[in-house]
């Protein structure tokens, strides 16, 4: 399986008990991404650059050993090109387009190739520690 393009995307370590005692996030996990395209080792943080697959972009699965934890978390590819299409709907609502701009955005996104739609992973993973 080739990769299309890479995307950015980051890691961040979240605990909101530990936020709220002062508890700091871990400053360096050692991490493995596994999926059926690809595995890579890396240590956080760091930003990274995921490869994409179209359509066919799989899971991935992220597994981090920090501070004596082990913590996992899989990670669903996104459909970019549907999120712009969500997100330009959801702001026709807000500058007062109202039903007829959700409309018009609607109709634009059930008529455009799909083949074509840009996917990738979130652009920031949040991990629970």
């Amino acid at each position: 399986m080739k990769p299309l393009a890479f995307l950015p995307s980051q890691v961040q370590f979240k605990n909101q008990e530990n936020a709220a005692s002062g508890s700091l996030p871990p400053k360096n996990a050692a991490c493995t991404l596994n999926s059926v395209a690809f595995t890579a080792e890396i240590e956080l943080p760091e930003k990274l650059t995921l490869p994409t697959y179209g359509q066919t972009s799989p899971d991935l699965t992220l597994t981090c050993t920090a501070n004596g934890k082990t913590l996992k978390k899989t990670i669903e590819p996104v459909n970019w090109t549907a999120e712009a299409y969500r997100n330009q709907a959801a702001g026709h609502m807000l500058i007062g387009f109202g039903l007829v701009g959700v409309a018009a955005t609607g109709a634009a996104a059930s008529n455009r190739d799909k083949s074509n739609d840009l996917w990738g992973y979130p652009q920031v993973v949040n991990l629970e520690y």
